[in-house]
């Protein structure tokens, strides 16, 4: 083997152990978070819960991975809350891992550990990392669709194996969050611009894929036509395109600014940038083409709902975990060294401070002021994105007034623990749910409201 050969495998080698570094630590680190916080499950955490008891194919508002992940975790550790919770920070650790597959895959080793330092400290993975929720399962098996089909363009000899896998890590996805549309708008977009895309597609594939995909989400499908189309009709809904003013500015700035939380300021602003860079000069390299069709529908998509109806922070996370890596991607090409550091250091600064706080709510209440406190309460499902909480909905979730304006992200992510913790409540409202247990797929809305 060449010597320039070596040279390049050892530094490889050497980011790939970097990665695994720092995905440990972070995992081991939210683990101990976990185990030792006092904080108690919030109302739809313990919904899921709820539904774990009974599995199924499917359930009132989501698909079923959430429960099925629950399940498996308390079947091992027992109903406490660190076991219920367990599955967000291993399917985050592995979504971490996926995205230095992905971008060495699509770039090299210097830009695979960028964005996965980029990705592993955003602000929201730390809050997804924290609570059960759906975006950490969506965000595994559509960064494992990516790698899939980004492998499938270069592949030789026999690609069969990789269609059939990412026609079912896509159908995962689903099983997750019905936001793994945006991977198949992805996938569909990417194919109609880039012929080189087209010719790795062979009608063999193409069929492969979908039975694979049809096979995985299938029994989800039954379920649903079963039930009405319940969880359909519930994700439609959230919309809430009827009852509200439509066209709000004020909604889309405020969504657009939640970004720069959701993501992390700098991250955000160099996709911006980095978008403006490449209108302007009208061309794109392949592997950011690749990446920009699954960056760009769940952007564009969310924006337009915030600005003719609302749009909560987390509901374009979809974009993140590619856009993580087209980041990492340019502002390595740019030589922007200085940025891309400063960027890693300031979410790791919010990352320690979320972990101390979740660890410590005592430490997070004298952080912040009395009306802060109360201004963020009941903010917190509207932000990790199950709106069951909401207005009432599942298992006694907090209601929020319309008047009511959301904390940004950023500031909500690290007051989350304040938020939960509730001194004067001797029994948190999840709990409460547990001794009065709703039947596993009912309609659990308030009569008015169905």
């Amino acid at each position: 083997m060449p010597m320039g050969e070596r040279l390049t495998g050892i530094g490889q080698d050497r980011e790939w152990r970097a990665a695994i570094l720092l995905v440990a630590g972070l995992t081991v680190a939210r683990l101990v978070a976990l185990f030792t916080t006092p904080l108690e499950l919030y109302p739809d955490e313990a919904q899921y819960w709820l539904w774990s008891r009974t599995l199924d194919f499917g359930y009132y508002s989501k698909p079923p991975m959430i429960a099925w992940t629950i399940w498996a975790t308390t079947a091992f550790g027992g109903d406490a809350e660190a076991w219920v919770r367990l599955g967000a920070p291993l399917f985050q650790a592995g979504a971490a891992l996926l995205v230095f597959a992905i971008g060495r895959r699509l770039y090299d080793a210097r830009v695979a550990l960028a964005a996965t330092a980029l990705y592993a400290l955003a602000p929201a993975i730390q809050l997804s990392a924290a609570v059960i929720a759906t975006d950490a399962p969506l965000l595994f098996f559509l960064g494992l669709t990516i790698l899939l089909y980004a492998t499938l363009q270069t592949a030789e000899g026999r690609r069969g194996h990789l269609a059939a896998g990412v026609g079912a890590s896509l159908g995962l996805a689903f099983l997750s969050k019905y936001a793994a549309v945006y991977g198949l708008i992805g996938i569909a977009l990417h194919l109609v611009l880039s012929e080189d895309a087209r010719r790795a597609w062979s009608p063999n594939r193409i069929l492969l894929a979908l039975g694979a995909f049809a096979a995985v989400l299938a029994p989800n499908v039954i379920w649903n036509a079963q039930h009405g189309f319940a969880t359909v009709q519930h994700t439609a809904a959230n919309a809430a395109w009827g009852g509200r003013q439509l066209f709000n500015f004020p909604e889309l700035g405020e969504f657009l600014l939640t970004q720069f939380g959701v993501f992390g300021p700098i991250p955000f602003a160099a996709l911006i940038v980095g978008l403006v860079v490449a209108i302007r000069r009208r061309t794109l390299a392949a592997e950011d083409l690749l990446l920009l069709c699954f960056v760009l529908p769940p952007l564009l998509i969310v924006i337009g709902q915030s600005f003719v109806s609302r749009a909560n922070a987390n509901w374009s996370g979809a974009a993140y975990l590619p856009g993580a890596v087209l980041v990492a991607a340019w502002l390595v090409h740019w030589r922007a060294r200085r940025w891309l550091m400063a960027a890693i250091v300031l979410q790791a600064t919010i990352a320690a401070l979320f972990l101390a706080f979740t660890i410590s709510p005592a430490f997070a209440e004298r952080m912040g002021g009395g009306e802060q406190l109360q201004a963020g309460q009941g903010m917190v499902a509207d932000h990790r994105g199950d709106p069951d909480a909401r207005g009432g909905r599942g298992a006694g979730g907090p209601h929020r007034h319309r008047g009511q304006q959301p904390l940004p992200l950023l500031r909500h992510a690290l007051l989350w623990p304040r938020l939960v913790r509730r001194p004067e409540r001797p029994a948190a409202q999840g709990l409460a749910a547990r001794r009065h247990p709703p039947e596993p797929g009912r309609d659990q809305r308030p009569a008015n409201a169905r």
